[in-house]
């Protein structure tokens, strides 16, 4: 018999005697050899034994004996005390992102195993999706590629053979991440002005279509505005740049 530490339990032991048996007898408890109970007055049939507030060493096996005269019937008890599930941690590894996956994690700290964990919607879809992987063991769920549909109460739940204990999470917001933009100087020759072209360039695959207008500091009595168009392509990776006709192309530093 599974119990929780702290909880109480009855150990039944029961017995029927027959009209020419009714005079004394003696009932024993006995755990691991070390007497726990015994009582001379049972003519009613019953011996059953009640332990409150059980403990971790509680554990172990327990033995009902009736003795009578030259009769000896003994009853056999295991007993196995456990603690219970403490109330889970819940968070998220990480940060919730648009487009990226994240990890929410649940830990109880207190319990005898086996535990096993389990996430479930408490608000909007209630559904898990499909592409979801929730780990019973460790108590990890993985969101794949984040959604707005994604920011609902998560709950989760710990069980074990003597107890439950659960703790609901919120994810409110998901976050769009902006890319780092890399930082491009061009030395340009724009009407024999000498120009320090500052951009701030984004790739356009990730980003198409990010480039300009764009203002760009140059010496400090020169300022200019340059509409980055499809005749402009600016590579930051390998700073080169080609321009519009009335551009001239100087060498890079």
């Amino acid at each position: 018999m599974d119990m929780a530490r702290d909880s109480s339990f009855t150990h039944n032991c029961e017995f029927f005697l027959d009209s020419e048996n009714l005079g004394h007898m003696d009932i024993e408890w006995n755990i691991l050899h070390r007497v726990y109970f015994t009582s001379p007055e049972h003519q009613n049939g019953i011996a059953s034994l009640t332990i409150t507030d059980l403990k971790l060493t509680d554990s172990g096996t327990y033995q009902c004996k009736v003795k009578k005269l030259r009769e000896i019937v003994i009853k056999n008890f295991i007993l196995s005390v456990m603690e219970r599930p403490s109330m889970p941690v819940c968070y998220m590894d990480g940060e919730a992102v648009a487009g990226e996956d994240l990890r929410l994690r649940c830990r109880s700290s207190q319990g005898t195993p086996p535990m096993d964990y389990r996430w479930s919607k408490t608000s909007g879809n209630q559904k898990l999706p499909h592409t979801v992987f929730a780990d019973t063991i460790e108590g990890d769920l993985y969101l794949d590629k984040m959604t707005e549909s994604d920011t609902v109460t998560y709950l989760c739940t710990v069980l074990s053979l003597v107890g439950i204990e659960e703790r609901e999470l919120i994810l409110s917001k998901v976050s769009v991440r902006v890319k780092t933009p890399f930082l491009c100087m061009c030395l340009l020759n724009l009407k024999n002005v000498m120009i320090y072209l500052w951009n701030l360039c984004v790739s356009q695959k990730e980003n198409p279509g990010a480039y300009g207008p764009i203002e760009h500091g140059a010496t400090p009595h020169v300022e200019a505005k340059v509409s980055i168009s499809k005749n402009v392509l600016v590579s930051c990776k390998r700073i080169t740049v080609k321009f519009k006709p009335n551009f001239s192309r100087l060498p890079l530093n």
